[in-house]
């Protein structure tokens, strides 16, 4: 009888094909698929600041946990059995280039894409939360518990972030793998729901998660109702510190990197060594001096993090503050009744117009063909 899965071996010598594949997609498409993506993994987080908002009080932060883990589950599930392109699984197109078969430039060109397909998916949902007043249900819960995710994610320390980025995607790359080993359907939701639970359970971070859950606490935070409840809740909070500078900075920069490490090193790499490699031959890839690579991989981080403390931060945040007020101003005033009612209308209109034209057409016809009736 045939097993219903690859081996480990089987399934990362087919990450080589899908990493060329995925590399060579025209960037439309990889845009496209990232976006879907991003949609679907906020399709998660909102499913989870919805369901959890009021569980704490009732079974605890631990079943809390573990229940936000549990339906947060479908974000994978949707991604790997639907079909899209996530950047932090994405991060195993390292295996393809270790192999040499990727080039560096291919690499880095598909995750830039990703990226920003996966952050304008989010933006996307965090556009429909907004406009359905999501924030407000059960008297502002719903979007008090985005501002309490987004405010904890944002005041972690910079190795806090990386780390937890870290533990993340070494998760999630392991469900991308075997998602990849399982040849039907039911496995393969039950592989990628595990490792996910696990990693939300645990409090761990994911760059792609976090690009809807801070955002979405930023803008929740200047709802009256969502204010009131979070100022009541937790007093000695600054929100004011709940600002795009301290999404950026202080926590989507550490966790993508902290992601890209342990996709592509700890499960890419690792996999690659264990599974692809051939010890009886030579990859030009092995002839680099890694010595000089692995010491630059271990101090950029600690070079970045002492330039962000030492750049003066009060210009920049008033500035982005500045910004981000005139354009909740600006959505602010616009009616958007007017637009929703020329959206509900317009419809009518063009059926309307439709039928009159084809009322006219076929009077014309008739007319038409009478008069060649009386001619004859």
């Amino acid at each position: 009888m045939s097993n219903n899965f690859l081996t480990p071996a089987e399934t990362a010598n087919s990450f080589i094909g899908i990493g060329e594949y995925k590399a060579k997609m025209p960037f439309k498409k990889v845009l496209v698929s990232g976006f879907l993506a991003g949609a679907y993994i906020a399709f998660a987080a909102q499913l989870l600041t919805t369901v959890t908002q009021d569980m704490v009080g009732h079974f605890g932060a631990g079943f809390t946990s573990f229940i936000g883990g549990s339906v947060f589950g479908i974000a994978l599930v949707l991604v790997l059995v639907a079909g899209s392109d996530l950047f932090t699984g994405n991060t195993l197109l390292s295996m393809a280039w270790l192999n040499g078969n990727l080039k560096t430039k291919q690499v880095l060109k598909n995750w830039s894409w990703v990226y920003l397909g996966n952050f304008i998916g989010a933006m996307f949902l965090l556009w429909l939360i907004y406009t359905a007043n999501m924030w407000s249900s059960h008297e502002g819960a719903v979007g008090a518990k985005a501002v309490a995710l987004a405010y904890k994610k944002t005041h972690l320390t910079f190795w806090e972030a990386f780390v937890r980025g870290m533990a993340c995607n070494w998760l999630v790359c392991l469900a991308v793998i075997m998602v990849a080993s399982a040849k039907d359907t039911i496995s393969k939701i039950v592989a990628a729901w595990f490792p996910v639970m696990a990693f939300i359970a645990s409090g761990f971070e994911h760059c792609v998660a976090n690009m809807f859950v801070i955002p979405a606490g930023i803008t929740a935070s200047h709802n009256p109702i969502v204010f009131s409840a979070v100022t009541a809740a937790h007093p000695t909070w600054d929100l004011a510190s709940l600002n795009f500078s301290s999404f950026v900075f202080g926590n989507l920069i550490p966790v993508t990197l902290g992601n890209i490490f342990s996709g592509a090193v700890l499960v890419g790499g690792i996999y690659w060594f264990l599974y692809v490699k051939e010890e009886n031959k030579e990859y030009a890839r092995l002839s680099i001096d890694w010595k000089p690579i692995l010491n630059i991989v271990m101090t950029t981080p600690a070079r970045v993090y002492t330039k962000i403390q030492s750049i003066d931060w009060k210009p920049i945040l008033a500035l982005f503050s500045t910004a981000y007020a005139k354009i909740y101003t600006k959505i602010q005033s616009i009616d958007w009744k007017s637009i929703l009612a020329l959206f509900t209308t317009a419809p009518i209109k063009l059926y309307r117009n439709y039928r009159f034209t084809k009322l006219k057409m076929f009077r014309g016809i008739k007319l038409f063909k009478s008069h060649l009736h009386h001619r004859v």
